[in-house]
């Protein structure tokens, strides 16, 4: 339940609405925020936004005016003609908060917060004052000072929800930070104090999470995560969050030539986040390395089962195509071996490597003229790839003398 004077909290679920797109319920809230202080340019500058959005021009130039008009030259003036004003320095505290002043935010907030005993109608609105401040705090990175403030609004008004919410971010954020310095027991501390304020928030797992991932602690980041979206299983930081520690714990399987393991992983990444583009292209480059080696192996069958999953991963992938080519040949099925090789070309026409391979397979076809105009486009394009790269060592070479001139 809000307190019936907190305007700032009507603001703050107006612009909750506004992002999710309910512009009636924001409105209802904005405008609750402007009856309780006709003088908030943040509560204008939200209406403006929704007004906008819904296509009032009209109503959203006037809010954005008075937005204007409210902030800091009228604080200025304020401040000047009243300097025992807590809220004025309340609100410039946070306007110098929304353009990242953060060191002029603190000092503003400092003095709202000294200053608010004395001014009995800003006693409730400057409780906001601590909130902020950990705001401040927390953007420079000093989180035990940003946790002091959070918990301090949160005494003065147990029903604070914004800085609880706060208080949990700067936990978290410090919780990365301790484990980043590997500094384990401090960080294990503050993830076992957050997790007392907020035992069912997804984001302090998260947190601890991603510090682990940094460190290649991939299966303590997966059970981090894995909590994570089993306490909010709609929570899209932490579904990406462990498809990225999966696909890293991947490729350190795919280093070792971990194959299997490797493969399952990249699976798991992809059904996380299907948007995942380095696990889609991991998974692909895993069958083609293990059937490289079934190839080297002369396990045709399995290396054969590889490559087409290659293909069927990556429809454009022409060396396995290739690959599947040299199966072919080697297992004295020319034919098929002109159609994949086919269908290489079609994918990379500019690769005088397949039209070599695919001339092999024609002349085991005893089509001696398609042979012969294929090495004839692999010569051709092998003179192109040579000059290219003659003009390329050229231009490097004369850059070289410019920079380095004797």
């Amino acid at each position: 339940m809000l307190a019936p004077d907190n305007f700032f909290a009507y603001c703050k679920l107006g612009e909750v609405r506004l992002k999710k797109g309910q512009y009636d319920m924001a409105l209802r809230h904005l405008n609750e925020a402007i009856r309780i202080n006709r003088c908030y340019p943040a509560a204008y500058s939200c209406r403006g936004e929704v007004y906008l959005r819904q296509g009032r021009d009209d109503l959203a130039k006037e809010d954005f005016d008075n937005a204007r008009t409210f902030s800091f030259g009228k604080l200025n003036n304020t401040i000047k003609l009243n300097p025992e004003n807590a809220m004025a320095y309340r609100s410039r505290g946070e306007a110098f908060l929304r353009k990242n002043k953060y060191d002029l935010a603190i000092n503003d907030l400092d003095m709202a917060i000294k200053l608010a005993p004395n001014d009995p109608l800003a006693s409730h609105y400057c409780l906001q004052a601590y909130c902020k401040r950990g705001e401040a705090y927390l953007k420079q990175n000093q989180y035990d000072l940003a946790i002091i403030d959070f918990t301090q609004s949160i005494k003065l008004d147990s029903g604070n929800s914004l800085a609880r919410h706060n208080r949990t971010q700067a936990y978290c954020k410090l919780v990365k930070a301790y484990m980043g310095a590997n500094r384990q027991a401090d960080g294990i501390r503050a993830f076992n104090e957050a997790v007392g304020y907020d035992p069912c928030n997804p984001d302090i797992y998260i947190s601890r999470g991603e510090a682990y991932l940094e460190q290649s602690e991939y299966d303590l980041a997966i059970k981090d995560f894995s909590q994570a979206i089993k306490l909010d299983p709609s929570n899209l930081s932490a579904h990406r969050n462990c498809a990225q520690t999966y696909c890293k714990r991947g490729e350190a399987h795919l280093e070792q030539d971990n194959y299997d393991l490797a493969i399952m992983d990249f699976i798991k990444a992809i059904k996380l986040d299907p948007s995942n583009l380095s696990a889609h292209r991991n998974h692909a480059q895993t069958y083609y390395k293990r059937g490289e080696t079934h190839l080297e192996q002369n396990n045709y069958g399995l290396a054969l089962n590889d490559f087409t999953q290659v293909i069927k991963l990556d429809s454009c992938n022409s060396l396995a195509r290739c690959k599947l080519g040299e199966i072919y040949l080697k297992t004295d099925r020319p034919a098929d071996g002109i159609r994949v090789f086919n269908e290489a070309v079609r994918c990379d026409p500019y690769n005088p490597d397949v039209y070599i391979s695919r001339a092999e397979a024609y002349q085991k076809m005893g089509q001696k003229n398609w042979a012969a105009k294929d090495l004839e486009q692999a010569h051709i394009l092998k003179q192109k790839i040579d000059l290219q790269g003659n003009a390329e060592r050229i231009h490097n070479r004369t850059n070289a003398k410019r920079k380095n001139p004797r």
